[in-house]
């Protein structure tokens, strides 16, 4: 990691102007480490891509998918990086640009972005075959979907549990949708599962 008085100005620059973008288009706050580890970033992966090194990431449907709005802002910071320095960088790099922006505004121990995303396309799996169902991924459903999903990834990755008093309502969804409190059970059975492996 290079220090950030070592970064040139031009990258400095240009991190600010992404991430006032972020901050206008994304309804949280962000931490102020972003401007660092975006800026270390940004420096490498326009250098790797002036050597013809390109990266891929692993991520890139679930961060296109889950951070829609993250990603939007992400494919803007890789227009803003061409203009500014002519390095056109590789829509991988967008998902990273967009994550940086995610691990910013979680209030998660670094790192746990990649294990949350995971864990959010495992549930939905799960969902999808439960159901034997195409998910249309561009409905307004589809994004409550996937926002409560995220608290809940998170939440199962602190060992957090939300505490009330609902057992009225829980028998009552019981006997009227048997078929989705038995998917439910399944998802805690995996997520049991996938807690004692660590």
């Amino acid at each position: 990691m290079v220090l950030l008085n070592e970064l040139p100005v031009e990258i400095i620059q240009l991190t600010d102007d992404i991430v006032r973008l972020a901050q206008q288009a994304l309804d949280y706050k962000l931490s102020e480490g972003l401007y660092v580890s975006l800026s270390d970033h940004l420096h490498y992966a326009i250098e790797r891509q002036k050597q013809g090194q390109e990266i891929h990431n692993p991520l890139e449907w679930e961060v296109r998918h889950f951070y829609q709005e993250e990603y939007t802002v992400a494919l803007q910071a890789l227009a803003l990086i061409a203009a500014r320095t002519g390095v056109l960088l590789p829509n991988a790099e967008a998902c990273s640009i967009a994550l940086h922006m995610v691990n910013a505004g979680m209030k998660s121990p670094d790192g746990q972005v990649t294990e949350i995303t995971k864990l959010i396309y495992q549930i939905q799996n799960i969902v999808k075959y439960w159901y034997s169902m195409a998910i249309d991924e561009q409905s307004i459903g589809y994004q409550r979907f996937i926002t409560h999903i995220k608290f809940f990834a998170q939440r199962v990755l602190r060992k957090s549990e939300l505490n009330y008093d609902v057992d009225d309502l829980f028998n009552l969804v019981k006997k009227k949708h048997e078929k989705t409190v038995n998917c439910v059970n399944a998802i805690g059975d995996f997520i049991k599962r996938i807690i004692s492996i660590r």
